[in-house]
Formats: C-alpha cells, structure tokens, sequence
C-alpha cells in the first residue's frame, strides 16, 4: 500500500494513510508530507478524505470501511486502482506464486539503465532508493500484480509476466484448476503477449498458450535460455540467451538459483520492450535488491542474521538452500502465514527444512484470517520434526530471544522467514544484540 501511495503523490494527489502500527514505510510517507494515523479512530482518519482505497487483507467490517459506508465516501478496492493505471499508462504486469516483487524491480531497473524513465509499484522497498512506488516518465509502468486479491483479473496489461503457479491462494480459488484458469484469462487480456518460465507442457504455465508468449527456461527449445555457469559465492553467473540469438552474461548481484530464474524473466522483458542487451547485461550486475529479500541484516555474536519474506515452502527451500552456499550450520525461525496456507500445505511445510540444521516456530501470523481450531506452530513442529529436522515452537518473542541468544557465535547463519511481524523482532533483536 505504501508503494501505490507515493505512485498517487508523485500524480499530484493529496493523500493520507493508516495502518494498525508504525514502520519505516510511513515514516518514509511522513517526511513526503502524507498525515499518518496508527490505530483504528475511524472518525479522526477520514475527516478530511473524499475517498478510501483498501487493501483486501481488511474485511468489511474493518473500522474505517464501515465509516466511510456510513459517511458514503467513495471506497476502491487497491486492485482496481492498479487496474486504472493500466488503462491509463501502457502497463507491464508481473504474476505468479513466487517472484513478483524481485521480477518487477528488476525489470524496473533493466529498464532505467536502458534508458527509460518507468513507473513502477513493487510490494516491497527497493535498496538504495528507500521507496516501492514511482510514477516515472510515462512511457511504461511495471506493477507487481497479485492473484489474492484477484488483480489478475482486473488489469488490463500491455505486456504481461508470468513468473510460476503453485498451489497458493486455494483460500481463495479453491482449486489449482481455477488458479491456473484465473491466469490464462491474464494471460489473453495481455496486448502484445507475455513472457513465462516454462517447466513444460505438463505444468501449469505450460498450459497458457498465449498470443506472443515468451517462454523462458533452460532448455534449448526455450525461447529465452538462461543458464547457469557458475558461481560467485551464493551469486550466480548466468548466461541468458535471447529470441534473436543475442547472448547476455552477467554475474549477478542478488543471490540465489531462483534469482537466475527470475533475472531470465526480467531480462526478457526488458528486450520485449526494445532495451538492449548490454544494457540488460549492465543492470542484471548491478541490481540492488530488495528488503525483505534474503535482506544479510549483519550480526550478532558472530553469527550472521537474513530476514526473507519467504512464506510457502518453496519459497522456503529456495532461501535456505541460498543460505547453505554460506557454508554455516542454519538455525530457520519460521513463522507461519494464515491459518488457511497452513493447513493446506502442512505436509509441503513439513518438508521444506531439508537444508536446516535447526528449526524455531513461532505461532502462526493471522493478518486477515480468524484463529482455526487445530491448526498450530506446534503441530508443525512436530511434523518437522517427524520430517528429520530438530524443530521447536515458542510462544513469545521473549521466549524466542532467550532461544537464540545462548546459540549465537561465529559459523552460524540465523535466517528469519516471514510474511509476517518477524521480520520487526529480527531488526529489534540485532539492534539489541549489536553487530559483532
């Protein structure tokens, strides 16, 4: 939400904001001017408002929602102002499970080293630059495009990317069948085609047979290849060869396999969009990343402390087995994101700590979900722990603190994998310890 904020500030609008707590993002929002509240005094935040634009995690009965009904404000869900910016600016659109956020900055930053100007909403804060959201030039916008709050299915994009699909969401589509089938009709609104990774005709974006589709992968009948050559620590060198024979070697500055994937991905796009190869090449290297994106917050008693935003199990395998090229033990403190992915990927989460030496749960972050009987950090634990991986659950944060300061030292990488209000602790917690 804060992204999409300072797209709308750049666009000369006045604009307000509230959240239930403080973080950097509205800090980063105050010193732009925007007047934030924390907390949920519905009267005191829409005095002044003419309209409200929500995230879906808010149900409708949320405070400030059933206040402006009252008052009649005008209320628009976050998906359809993307949705507007679509129909307004040519609009180049990243879906999928995984990838999103990583796919859409980077292709960003291809393309401003190509020269362009773009706009961009990313859902996390790019490095360097402290912010998610940038109207730019005009030309083009890159929007991240989420399939929760089914934005898929109301942009309109000009050029769209397809990242992965897995099962995720099932919340909301029920099946991976109507998951799959929300993304084909992604995929045909799209005006000059999409780019895809394509695992084959078997898998789900194997399926989506699009007008000027891409297809990314790593086999010779791909139309973008992207291999992987070698490595520079956990940071590969890939060499990603594009539809009219031009070949891009680069080592890049995110670590990671995915990475590789996702780097493929961006590159294509940017080429779709006329940038050149060296351009491509020069921003692949030079890529700053993203917070909340195997984030090295530095370290504490010798041990080095990651933050990712990792939330499904393949997300999950993907950081630790980045974290493994470190060469350290891996303690993986793992908070669970809604009761409703838990329940329906329990066995996925039980064995997707294959690269963990040690597991901490702690309980599972609600957001917009009601509590589910049965459904805990500690029957994961178990499962876990069944799984082969020494796992444990706390309670609290201090329970969690007075874990892990007796087991920090040097040869020891701490990576925290949430969605969730872990990442905060994580900040908190070297913050206290100090770097060292």
């Amino acid at each position: 939400m804060s992204a999409l904020a300072e797209v709308l500030l750049d666009c000369g609008m006045q604009v307000s904001a509230c959240d239930r707590g403080d973080s950097p993002r509205l800090d980063a929002l105050r010193r732009r001017g925007v007047t934030v509240w924390t907390g949920e005094d519905a009267g005191d935040h829409l005095c002044d408002a003419r309209s409200v634009v929500y995230t879906a995690a808010a149900g409708r009965d949320h405070p400030e929602l059933v206040e402006a009904r009252t008052r009649r404000l005008l209320t628009v869900p976050r998906s359809l102002v993307l949705a507007r910016f679509t129909r307004a600016i040519p609009s180049v659109c990243v879906a999928g499970s995984h990838g999103k956020s990583t796919v859409t900055a980077l292709l960003a930053h291809l393309l401003t080293c190509a020269g362009h100007a773009p706009g961009y909403v990313v859902g996390s804060v790019i490095r360097g630059v402290n912010h998610g959201g940038f109207l730019g030039g005009g030309g083009v916008m890159v929007l991240e495009t989420d399939e929760f709050d089914r934005t898929i299915e109301r942009v309109r994009p000009h050029l769209g990317i397809i990242t992965n699909i897995e099962p995720e969401h099932l919340d909301v589509y029920g099946t991976v069948g109507a998951l799959t089938a929300a993304f084909g009709r992604f995929a045909r609104r799209a005006r000059i085609g999409i780019v895809a990774w394509d695992e084959g005709a078997g898998g789900p974006v194997g399926s989506l047979r699009a007008v000027g589709t891409l297809r990314c992968g790593t086999g010779d009948d791909a139309d973008v290849r992207c291999q992987v050559n070698g490595w520079e620590g956990p940071r590969p060198r890939v060499e990603i060869r594009l539809p009219d024979g031009a070949e891009i070697q680069a080592t890049l500055a995110v670590p990671g396999m995915h990475n590789a994937c996702n780097a493929a991905l961006a590159a294509a796009g940017a080429w779709r969009l006329g940038a050149p190869p060296a351009a491509i090449g020069e921003g692949l290297a030079t890529y700053p990343g993203l917070e909340r994106r195997f984030e090295v917050l530095g370290t504490a008693g010798g041990a080095i402390l990651i933050t990712d935003y990792a939330h499904h199990p393949t997300e999950i395998r993907a950081t630790l087995a980045t974290a493994r090229a470190l060469g350290n033990p891996i303690i993986a403190v793992f908070q669970p994101h809604l009761y409703s992915r838990t329940a329906i990927l329990f066995n996925d989460f039980a064995r997707s700590f294959a690269d963990a030496d040690r597991v901490v749960l702690t309980p599972i972050y609600a957001a917009r979900e009601r509590q589910v009987p049965g459904v805990t950090s500690e029957a994961l634990c178990g499962a876990v722990n069944a799984a082969g991986v020494r796992a444990e659950a706390v309670g609290s944060w201090e329970a969690l603190r007075d874990l892990l300061c007796p087991l920090l030292g040097p040869a020891l990488t701490v990576v925290f994998l949430t969605a969730g209000d872990l990442d905060a602790f994580a900040r908190c917690f070297i913050a206290e310890i100090g770097s060292g």
